[in-house]
């Protein structure tokens, strides 16, 4: 089974869909607009077995496409990259990312996890000090109380 992952920015794969990116075998992870370090995305995404990504939206007959949900109050770089999942897949996976006001957006759709996921999560949100170091992205990473995923 062949699956994407949309991550817009290099760190939202950890940040929003781990535990689902866990969960499938070879997944492949398409970074549209990395605003991290290539080294730092590179250790995440090898915590969550992604070791192959690409910054061009790969063209193939995807089982399984995973991307932001679009909120028109989200962040639009959120929305483009939902939009592209929606050029190459009828079967995209909506998984939920910001909500205003610097929130995570919360659903009934909860992702499962184990244990073990919380801490590859841990460990691949851990790899992102350029985004900790930076006071408007470090409560994303140091406001962990709850892990939680969503999808929508």
């Amino acid at each position: 089974m062949a699956t994407l992952f949309i991550d817009p920015h290099g760190d939202d794969l950890a940040l929003f869909s781990a535990f689902s990116v866990l969960k499938v075998e070879e997944p492949f992870v398409y970074i549209p607009m990395r605003t991290v370090p290539l080294d730092e995305v590179n250790e995440a995404l090898w915590q969550l077995k992604c070791p192959v990504w690409s910054e061009t939206l790969p063209s193939k007959d995807w089982d399984a496409v995973y991307a932001p949900a679009i909120d028109p109050e989200g962040h639009q770089e959120h929305n483009d990259a939902a939009l592209d999942a929606r050029s190459i897949s009828n079967n995209v996976i909506s998984y939920a990312t910001y909500a205003p006001r610097g929130q995570r957006t919360r659903t009934n759709k909860e992702v499962s996890f184990e244990p073990w996921m919380v801490a590859k999560k841990l460990r691949a949100l851990s790899c992102f000090l350029s985004q900790i170091e930076q006071e408007s992205t470090r409560p994303w990473f140091t406001y962990l109380l709850d892990v939680r995923e969503w999808l929508v």
